[in-house]
Formats: C-alpha cells, sequence, structure tokens
C-alpha cells in the first residue's frame, strides 16, 4: 500500500482513482500522519481477499503505535 500526501492526492486525484479501479490501494497522509485510505468499495473486492486485505491493513497500522511518547517537545519537534 503506497502513502501519498494530501497534496498529491488533491493534486491528482482523477489519477489515482483510475489506479485504485485497477487494484492499487492507497494511504493519505497529512504532515506524515496517515488520515484516510483510498481502496476499492468492499462491495466489489471478492470475500476471499477481504481478511487478507485487514491483516496487511492491521500489520500497517502497526508501525505507527508508539510505546510511550517523551517530552517536553521544542516547536521544531513539533513539526516533524
Amino acid at each position: 500500500m503506497q502513502t501519498i500526501s494530501v497534496r498529491q492526492a488533491n493534486q491528482n486525484f482523477s489519477h489515482y482513482l483510475s489506479l485504485v479501479d485497477q487494484g492499487q490501494e492507497f494511504v493519505i497522509a497529512k504532515r506524515g500522519r496517515p488520515v484516510a485510505q483510498l481502496v476499492m468499495p468492499a462491495a466489489v473486492i471478492p470475500e476471499s481477499a477481504h481478511s487478507e486485505k485487514l491483516q496487511q491493513a492491521q500489520a500497517w497500522l502497526d508501525q505507527f503505535k508508539f510505546e510511550s511518547v517523551r517530552g517536553p517537545f521544542t516547536e521544531e519537534d513539533i513539526y516533524d
């Protein structure tokens, strides 16, 4: 699953829709944080592919889990 920025998604939306129609999937990130997925509707995906896709999505989301948050933060840290 490829990650694209909100800006890329906005500027090339029809292009990404055509790629989704061909079976590709995208995660849309805002400032590096995933906020949405651009995928084919579940009604179109074969039932056998659902569990595999869910496992892939869960594995992808797991990489963004943090064990703890450390501070204090600087202004520069906030925008990274």
